[in-house]
């Protein structure tokens, strides 16, 4: 295992070089996501797995309108987390195939909080 500390839209890895790419709450606030996605995409090998955590657009109309409705104020107090992007969408866009996902209301929080909305799961690079 090697941890590569870096900026997801410019990555210094050769292509397919990794089995593996983790991203944990971070796809939320990464400016350009389809550059980064583009990029984790490269750099994984044929078959190799995107395993995410992350928030994300939630399933429900009315979870959904909150969270657009709020995010031109969230996103500044928040570290520029966008909580209204469908993140399983933009796998999805950038070429990736969801294999596994579960999407539900963080523990301990009641189901209308908006920023509690998660997904979980593995996109997998079939390039």
């Amino acid at each position: 295992m090697r941890r590569v500390g870096t900026d997801a839209r410019d990555i210094d890895l050769p292509d397919s070089c990794a089995d593996t790419v983790t991203s944990a709450w971070t796809l939320c606030t990464i400016p350009d996501l389809s550059l980064a996605l583009a990029e984790a995409r490269r750099i994984l090998r044929p078959g190799g797995q995107f395993r995410f955590v992350e928030h994300s657009l939630a399933q429900t109309p009315r979870i959904q309108k909150i969270q657009n409705t709020i995010q031109p104020a969230w996103g500044p107090i928040a570290g520029g987390c966008h909580l209204n992007r469908d993140i399983l969408q933009l796998l999805q866009q950038a070429g990736f195939e969801i294999t596994e996902q579960t999407s539900k209301y963080a523990i301990g929080f009641p189901p209308a909080r908006p920023w509690s909305w998660f997904i979980t799961g593995i996109a997998v690079n079939n390039k």
